[in-house]
């Protein structure tokens, strides 16, 4: 939801990874390898040095957040982390003619901080530890291609909708909230099956455990149990074997400039439901006991310009570079403690060309809301769940490139659903060398009291960041 768009979220499956390192391949050329030595009489040191820089990328970073107040529950003003990525993407062994092989996508990450909120490395196949581990992978898999055919299997990360700000047909991986305004999509260990064509695609995904995603920290910032008047017991996975498999499928289409697509979903809810239970030891109490309960989720996307009414001239120009991009979701809960609902988003992108002193800027203006089609019936405890913040918003996101090296970005979420209260989040992004990149951002929260953002109003921060990109 609120995710660190500066960082760290992987692309879908085969993206690709950031790079740099025109700097550090000059720094070592002298006496290094050079194009057309092919390889021939490289000492043993160059030669690895040469192959880490054609095949390895990642960065090395420090980043600083500050509270301007000590918090509702955390007295804490500042967190020091240190974050590093590692990753690979290349083919093992490929045809001549190119297009069918085996690749292999690596991708670490390490994460430290002087708050705890990283510790340890997770100790089972899924990454569901009440804090995040220092070392985790993002995208971790290997791959068969053979032409229109790829076959996938290892920790993945999907990304699935058309919505810049909000995704609803999204529903494979879970959530790190653990800082819910700087949060992370959390890998999954999955098979998946892609099948491409010249106008539709077509794939298939299995995931065999469950993950839960990651609430924030109790008595930490961002607590979303702390406003609760009852005990919260721990909530317990899902069965494990057959019945907890998770499957999803989505097709793509390409038709007279319009991308759309279906997509579909069985598994459970990563977030669990709040149900009220009587418990009886150690003396009678009613408390609060959460539960994953069992979902099916079908989903549609699309997204196009203007363009396709084929106008000409000036007025067909400003239209066809306005992109409009929709997607709903509608969520079936087969417990008695979560509701049916249809959540949807729909919005625009547009590029103002030279608009301040010959630079461009990007407006990205989205809607989301949600439709309780059937309320649950069983006793449930009302509040905001992380994934149904929106249940009327407006999204905003403004792109301001300066030039190659200076950018600024500003991010807004207004919540109109009740009392009136949003959400800021502007940044300033300096890249002073290829390998060197500074940025500075802020949290800031507004609302009154009770309402999702207001409740954060002690919690405004800065945030600043200095990475090492190679």
């Amino acid at each position: 939801m609120f995710g660190d768009s500066s960082g760290g979220e992987s692309a879908s499956a085969g993206g690709s990874s950031e790079e740099g390192g025109d700097d550090l391949e000059a720094l070592f050329a002298e006496g290094g390898y050079e194009e057309g030595d092919e390889g021939e009489n490289l000492h043993p040191v160059d030669e690895v040095w040469a192959w880490a820089l054609e095949n390895l990328h990642g960065s090395a970073g420090y980043k600083n957040l500050t509270h301007f107040d000590g918090g509702a529950s955390d007295a804490r003003k500042t967190r020091h982390e240190f974050r590093a990525e590692l990753s690979y993407r290349d083919w093992l062994w490929q045809n001549e003619v190119g297009g069918s092989g085996v690749r292999l996508v690596a991708e670490l990450e390490v994460r430290v901080d002087d708050d705890v909120y990283a510790t340890g490395i997770p100790d089972s196949i899924d990454d569901d530890d009440r804090r995040r581990p220092i070392l985790t992978t993002k995208d971790f898999y290997i791959a068969l291609a053979i032409d229109w055919f790829e076959v996938r299997a290892g920790y993945q990360i999907f990304s699935w909708g058309t919505g810049d700000l909000l995704n609803p047909t999204d529903n494979i991986n879970p959530t790190d909230f653990s800082d819910a305004f700087d949060s992370r999509r959390i890998p999954v260990m999955a098979a998946a099956i892609s099948l491409d064509f010249d106008f539709i695609s077509l794939e298939f995904v299995t995931v065999p455990t469950f993950t839960r995603s990651r609430l924030p920290l109790r008595n930490r910032r961002f607590d979303a149990l702390r406003t609760s008047a009852l005990p919260v017991l721990n909530p317990e996975d899902p069965e494990e074997g057959l019945s907890g498999v998770q499957w999803a499928g989505r097709i793509v289409g390409h038709v007279g400039g319009i991308d759309i697509s279906v997509s579909g979903y069985t598994g459970y809810s990563d977030l669990p439901s709040a149900r009220l239970v009587v418990i009886q030891q150690p003396i009678q109490a009613l408390v609060v006991d959460p539960v994953y309960e069992r979902i099916h989720v079908g989903g549609i996307d699309f997204a196009t310009t203007l363009g396709i009414f084929g106008l000409e001239g000036g007025l067909g120009e400003v239209l066809g570079g306005i992109q409009l991009h929709g997607e709903a979701a509608h969520v079936f809960t087969e417990g008695t403690f979560g509701d049916d609902y249809l959540q949807y988003v729909a919005g625009i992108n547009y590029q103002f060309v030279d608009l301040i002193l010959e630079h461009d800027l990007t407006l990205v203006l989205e809607y989301a809301s949600e439709y309780v089609t059937k309320k649950a019936e069983g006793t449930q405890v009302n509040g905001n769940a992380l994934d149904r913040v929106f249940k009327s918003a407006i999204l905003a996101r403004l792109a301001y490139e300066v030039n190659e090296s200076i950018s600024f970005e500003f991010n807004a979420a207004l919540i109109l659903h009740g009392e009136e209260n949003f959400y800021v989040h502007p940044a300033a992004k300096w890249n002073v060398t290829d390998n060197l990149q500074l940025e500075v951002a802020g949290d800031v929260f507004f609302g009154p009291e009770g309402t999702f953002f207001g409740q954060f109003d002690q919690d405004n921060r800065v945030i600043f960041e200095a990475r090492v990109v190679f």
